[in-house]
């Protein structure tokens, strides 16, 4: 579904990649226009909207962000809160990443071999646990993924309606997806920076 709704100053990427404005986009496809545009002759400036408009799309948290700026003109990504049905996530990871930072601090100021081998010894408990976060990360950011799918086809059969409330509440789903996988991805980050710091090497 394609609108003038929005954010009338925010450069709509989809249109630099004249790619269809909706919350999901088929990789391959979006790969293809892009090649296909960055290897005609344009200007510097033209390279660099392609470029910057394929950084954007290719990420499902990017694109999404971009589309419901473009849709509402809110930024999603200024929301601080995580969603309400990640909180319990969020009480469970806080304790294990603080007993991590503090298990790597220890690491890192053990003064002998034999200080940091019992360090990453007692690390290896925490570890498991950590590896378990992980899967249920991984598994949570693939329900979200299928989440995304789903709207967008409900967003593309709105799109002959045009029906108000359908709308403003489709575009209310996107925004809690949308969320959900910036923390969800940044917790899986913070999680795979903390395994690293405990794998001993």
């Amino acid at each position: 579904m394609s609108s003038d709704r929005g954010n009338a100053t925010t450069q709509d990427r989809f249109a630099v990649l004249a790619m269809p404005r909706v919350p999901w986009l088929d990789s391959r496809q979006l790969k293809d226009r892009y090649l296909e545009l960055a290897k005609k002759p344009v200007s510097p400036a033209e390279l660099e909207a392609v470029n910057d408009a394929w950084r954007v799309l290719k990420d499902d948290v990017a694109r999404l962000a971009h589309f419901l700026e473009l849709e509402t003109g809110k930024d999603v990504r200024q929301e601080r809160e995580a969603p309400r049905h990640l909180i319990d996530l969020f009480m469970k990871l806080g304790p294990l990443f603080n007993q991590a930072d503090r298990l790597v601090r220890s690491i890192q100021e053990a003064t002998t071999p034999i200080l940091k081998a019992e360090s990453y010894l007692s690390a290896q408990s925490l570890s498991r646990e950590l590896s378990e976060a992980a899967e249920e990360l991984t598994r949570l950011i693939e329900r979200q993924a299928d989440r995304l799918r789903l709207a967008h086809q409900n967003w593309l059969e709105l799109s002959a309606e045009d029906d108000a409330t359908a709308r403003e509440s489709f575009l209310k789903e996107l925004g809690d997806i949308c969320r959900s996988l910036a923390f969800l991805r940044r917790w899986q980050n913070q999680l795979a920076e903390k395994q690293f710091a405990l794998t001993p090497g």
